[in-house]
Order: structure tokens, then C-alpha cells, then sequence
């Protein structure tokens, strides 16, 4: 017997490259009063128990845009950061965004309106650093466009994370 024929996968095609786009500039989520201006945070790395990771600045006083990830506009994972409980407490009401909920990102060009699709409660004092490290994972590169929101919670406890991903609107 004849083995079948396999046809010869074909090559991928290239992707069309996204221009690149402004940083967003500023944060609504109008069902919860949040309208805070964003800027631009970078990070350092630092060894936990003997591995080195990724720590992130959070701004002060303003929603903090990591500055390795997507613009809005470009297909990719747009993460914002923010403190809930000091330095003006820009995502103080995050905790009561539901799913549904509009995030509205401005830049230099224009308005990108997204819906929150998932939120996620994770701990983060106390847990081995490979739970850590898997929730760190939200704020990886991701190949379609996505808002990924971060702050601590509960209120002046900060043991855990909210995480809230929004993916754009139509």
C-alpha cells in the first residue's frame, strides 16, 4: 500500500507591519469614575528567592502605560497600571468594573473604545513565586488587541491583584 500524500504545508504569510502609534495619553472607564491622565513607566529587574524578574514602576498620581507594550491602535496587549489606595489613587474604583464596562483609551490619534471581557482576582503575598510569575503572564505581549488593567486590592491590604482585560469595540 501507498502511503497518502501530505501536501507540503505552505509558508505564512507575512504579516502586513502595524504602523507605530502614539501612547495613550489618557484612561476612562465612565462606570466607575475613572478618568486619569497616563503616562509612560518602565521597570528594573530584580532577583526574587534566586530568579530574576521583572518589576514594574506604577506612577504616581496617573495611570502608569508599560512602555515595552502595545500603543492602542497597533494589535497587541495595551497594559496600563495604577495605584488604588495612595499617591492619587487613580484605580481606587476599579474593583466595581463588571463585565460589559467600557475602557476608553485616548492618544494622539484618537479615541479607542474597548468592552471588559475578563476579570481576574489574583494573590499575590503569601503564594509560591511561580503562581506570581503566571500572573505576570497577563502583562506579556499578545498577538490581538487587548487593554490589560492592573492594581492592587483589597483597599489599604493590597494582597492581591485585579486584573481587567478589555478588547476593543467592533
Amino acid at each position: 500500500d501507498k502511503l497518502p500524500t501530505v501536501p507540503s504545508p505552505t509558508p505564512e504569510p507575512t504579516p502586513t507591519p502595524r504602523p507605530k502609534m502614539p501612547p495613550p495619553t489618557r484612561i476612562q472607564i465612565p462606570s466607575v469614575g475613572i478618568d486619569a491622565p497616563v503616562v509612560e513607566v518602565g521597570y528594573k529587574i530584580v532577583e526574587i528567592q534566586g530568579v530574576k524578574v521583572i518589576e514594574w514602576e506604577v506612577a504616581e498620581y496617573a495611570a502608569g502605560h508599560h512602555n515595552t507594550s502595545a500603543n492602542p491602535g497597533e494589535g497587541g496587549n495595551i497594559v496600563i497600571t495604577g495605584h488604588n489606595d495612595w499617591k492619587g489613587e487613580v484605580f481606587r474604583t476599579l474593583e466595581r468594573v463588571k463585565l460589559g464596562d467600557e475602557v476608553i483609551l485616548t492618544s494622539d490619534a484618537g479615541v479607542f473604545r474597548y468592552r471588559v471581557t475578563e476579570i481576574h482576582y489574583r494573590k499575590e503575598v503569601g503564594v509560591p513565586l511561580e503562581e506570581r510569575i503566571a500572573t505576570g503572564r497577563f502583562l506579556d505581549p499578545m498577538p490581538e488587541e487587548r487593554v490589560t488593567l492592573v492594581t492592587c486590592w483589597p483597599y489599604g491590604i493590597d494582597d492581591h491583584r485585579i486584573i481587567v482585560v478589555a478588547k476593543p469595540v467592533g
